[in-house]
């Protein structure tokens, strides 16, 4: 699914749909192991829960960085694609 979301004309340019899955396989891991040694009680693991999502959905849309602040990043990650 990640390589088919890759290659329309709904997400950017130049992802890597396999590294992506690894990532986002990884918080999922991290997550079921970090949570229950952060959150004792359920309604705090599930509202801890709710803001991981909120955030995972911030970094796919919009990402962290503003790229015209980053111009050397950009650069790199552009050379990277071609």
């Amino acid at each position: 699914q990640l390589e088919k979301l890759a290659k329309s004309d709904r997400a950017r340019d130049g992802i890597h749909p396999e590294m992506l899955g690894h990532i986002l396989m990884a918080v999922g891991i991290m997550w079921g192991t970090q949570a229950s040694a952060f959150y004792d009680d359920e309604a705090a693991l599930s509202k801890a829960t709710d803001a991981l999502g909120r955030e995972l959905k911030r970094l796919l849309l919009y990402g962290v960085l503003k790229p015209e602040a980053w111009p050397e990043l950009t650069r790199v990650i552009d050379e990277e694609v071609e």
